[in-house]
């Protein structure tokens, strides 16, 4: 008998050949359950900073606006105490782009889930909580030095009335609204070169029409009611103007609404130290459930 010949193995096919060569399946560690970003703090950091998100471009528009409603072109450099003086429109530009892109951080950090964003939005937020209590503190405990400065704003303002389209309508705004006129007092406007009693000007003895008390007969404004008004003894003023300075109402104006600027400050120092706890909590969340990617 003759011996059996084996058969030469066949070679594997080109399916069997693959599923030899593949590596086995990775272990993928995934999160247990339970653990997830909270929806409710991402969209509630979504929501908060999308209203200052628009309240700082409404901020940065009114600021840009007003620039170019008044042609400024370029920034006036003057060298004087405080070294630069700014158009007071930059002010609202810097502050609403300051919010505009502290808010977008926030936004798109909560929206992304993005880490990075959310600490630099967290770091952002403490230094400006940092800087409202120093300068509450500075407020606090300078109290004298403040009013000091503000006397000296007021008296800026006054001078510069007529040259600065500006200071004529902080100037105007408040010696309305405070029902006060010049700094101390009214003969203050005599410090203005236009004013004063010897000028040549048509204004002379004179103070803007924002120091004269209203005509409760009519609402047509008239713009020369305090014309000859300095010219007048003192204990007839306050027939026509105010007879309170600017810096005392101000003083004043501060006293009896220490309370609601308490309160304002208090509310931004909640709103802000709610939105540094939310956006912890959600950098939390997202570095545990990436420690199990």
């Amino acid at each position: 008998m003759g011996k059996k010949t084996q058969p030469y193995p066949q070679p594997a096919s080109s399916q069997q050949q693959l599923h030899y060569h593949q590596p086995p399946p990775a272990r993928v560690r995934r999160a247990p359950h339970g653990i997830t970003v909270s929806i409710c703090v991402k969209y509630t950091i979504f929501a908060f900073n999308v209203i200052f998100w628009l309240c700082g471009l409404g901020i940065l528009a009114f600021g840009v606006w007003g620039l170019v409603s008044k042609s400024v072109s370029s920034v006036e450099a003057i060298a004087e105490e405080v070294g630069i003086k700014l158009d007071p429109m930059y002010g609202f530009i810097i502050v609403g782009g300051c919010i505009f892109i502290l808010a977008f951080l926030g936004c798109i950090g909560s929206l992304r889930e993005n880490t990075c964003l959310l600490k630099l939005y967290v770091i952002i937020l403490v230094l400006i909580f940092l800087a409202e209590i120093t300068i509450g503190l500075l407020v606090y405990f300078y109290q004298d030095r403040f009013v000091t400065l503000l006397d000296t704003w007021v008296e800026k303002t006054l001078l510069n009335y007529f040259d600065d389209p500006d200071s004529q309508f902080l100037m105007d705004n408040m010696q309305e609204g405070l029902t006060c006129c010049g700094v101390n007092s009214p003969d203050d406007w005599q410090k203005n070169a236009y004013f004063n009693c010897s000028s040549i000007a048509d204004s002379r003895c004179s103070v803007p029409f924002s120091c004269c008390v209203p005509d409760p007969t009519t609402s047509v404004i008239n713009y020369q009611c305090g014309y000859g008004v300095l010219a007048l003894p003192p204990t007839e003023w306050f027939m026509t103007i105010y007879t309170i300075g600017c810096a005392q109402s101000l003083t004043d104006w501060f006293k009896t609404n220490v309370i609601l600027l308490s309160c304002i400050g208090g509310a931004l120092v909640l709103m802000q130290s709610i939105a540094i706890c939310l956006a912890r909590s959600l950098i939390g969340d997202v570095k545990e459930v990436k420690s199990y990617w």
